[in-house]
């Protein structure tokens, strides 16, 4: 397995979680149809039926924990979308380390560091709070950076430790069609729009598989992040995710995937599932892949890890 590497004293980074929702039944005639038809599909996307270690049952079972929130939101901006959420914790993990939150002013994801379960600490409490502070700073009408900054300062009163990247997003109130956003490390946003990208955040690495974290024993903070004001219109999709997405999609697998989709759920489903099969995937060509070779690394095909996707489309 592969492990992103924690900064400064804290190794290995892995999402949040909710409830399993579970999609094969135990009727026998519906698992074994369900079973035929996820396992075409599997192996047309990436002709990988013997380059996985585990079995198709495995993986099926995984493939159960997915989970799709839907919500639509609206602005005092005069701005308004609606919003999917995957999520995914990794497969070798009871529980992920990823967090995320969706409220009437944006959306935002956070990765927390896997490291600290080292320490005896849980690495998903970190992301979690502060998603839930930076919603709460979000909601009461700061924008993207100010918001972080405020529960970043929250969490540390309230004493969790850990570390985590992140990107929060939200729609001006004060400008029309405006998004902002501030993005820490590696996790990301992408958008979206006619088929094209408009924008794609770079990581913040200080050397490969070592992002930008915020939290206990980290040399960064808030203030560090990337801030961005942008012009949005309708039909745009904008995407924000963890490095479970990024690590293992390239942009114009994202484009192919999710281009043309008309809801957030089909979106957000789609490329989850993409992102999900590439992972497992031994021979894939990655962004992973890509930069441990350019760094010397001897890696190839998907990593595994949790996969946090928001998918919002702009309605009106």
């Amino acid at each position: 397995p592969v492990h992103e590497t924690l900064v400064d004293n804290a190794s290995d980074k892995s999402i949040p979680t909710t409830t399993s929702l579970l999609f094969i039944t135990n009727f026998p005639l519906v698992f074994s149809l369900l079973t035929t038809l996820i396992t075409t599909i599997l192996l047309f996307l990436n002709n990988i039926s013997q380059q996985v270690d585990k079995s198709w049952i495995d993986r099926l079972s995984y493939l159960g924990k997915i989970q799709i929130f839907p919500s639509t939101t609206s602005f005092d901006s005069g701005v308004s979308f609606g919003a999917a959420v995957f999520s995914l914790p990794h497969p070798h993990k009871e529980k992920g380390e990823d967090a995320f939150f969706i409220n009437h002013r944006g959306v935002g994801v956070a990765d927390g560091v896997g490291g600290w379960r080292g320490k005896g600490i849980d690495p998903s409490a970190y992301a979690r709070a502060l998603m839930e502070q930076s919603g709460n700073a979000l909601e009461s009408g700061l924008n993207p950076s100010t918001a972080l900054n405020e529960a970043y300062h929250e969490v540390v009163k309230l004493g969790i430790e850990g570390s985590c990247t992140c990107c929060i997003i939200s729609f001006s109130s004060y400008q029309r069609n405006v998004l902002e956003a501030v993005i820490v490390g590696d996790s990301g946003l992408l958008i979206l729009r006619n088929g094209k990208i408009l924008y794609k955040s770079p990581s913040q690495l200080i050397a490969f598989n070592k992002p930008y974290q915020l939290g206990a024993l980290s040399r960064h903070g808030p203030w560090d992040g990337i801030q961005l004001t942008i012009l949005i219109e309708v039909g745009d999709i904008v995407i924000v995710g963890t490095d479970g997405l990024f690590d293992n999609l390239f942009e114009e697998d994202i484009v192919n995937c999710v281009g043309t989709c008309k809801s957030p759920e089909e979106a957000a489903s789609l490329l989850g599932q993409l992102a999900l099969t590439t992972a497992w995937d031994r021979n894939a060509v990655t962004p992973f892949s890509f930069a441990a070779q350019a760094n010397g690394r001897e890696y190839q095909g998907g990593k595994l890890d949790d996969i946090t996707i928001v998918v919002s489309i702009i309605s009106s």
